[in-house]
């Protein structure tokens, strides 16, 4: 075996017999065994980090939005990534769409009452490597912004 992409990671069944061609009396013997090869990221960067700041203005335009990050590994395997936010999530807040190496960032359902800055730790983990990227979201209830006149 010559394994040389993360693709050929896997376990195979064998089975080898040995027997002398010199002596064919003497019975061949069998051995079974398992080949597991692995592959082990061993480099993890970001790639695009969640934007920051990003703002959300309550009732004013789409109540949701998407906060996209990806992460790069080297040797590309198969193996998922882990994300995590460090911090207790606000309810308007989750981590969607989740796949080998990427993600969303979910902001939905915010109101006036959830008005303030938010700052989070993303964290993308495999193998024994971790990233850690802070970002803030920020909730703005537009009549904080206004300017009144008599």
């Amino acid at each position: 075996m010559n394994p040389s992409l993360p693709s050929d990671a896997g376990s195979w069944d064998v089975t080898l017999t040995v027997g002398l061609v010199s002596y064919p009396d003497i019975p061949e013997i069998q051995v079974s065994f398992k080949i597991t090869v692995t592959c082990q990221v061993t480099t993890l960067a970001w790639t695009t980090i969640p934007l920051s700041p990003t703002t959300i203005r309550v009732g004013i335009g789409s109540q949701s939005a998407l906060i996209p990050f990806l992460v790069s590994k080297t040797p590309n395997c198969p193996k998922p990534v882990n994300f995590g936010i460090l911090e207790t999530l606000p309810s308007f807040l989750s981590l969607q769409n989740m796949a080998n190496a990427s993600g969303d960032v979910e902001v939905t359902g915010a109101t006036n009452g959830d008005h303030g800055s938010y700052q989070l730790t993303l964290t993308a983990s495999v193998d024994l490597l971790n990233l850690s990227e802070q970002f803030t979201v920020e909730i703005i209830n537009p009549c904080s912004e206004a300017v009144f006149e008599t």
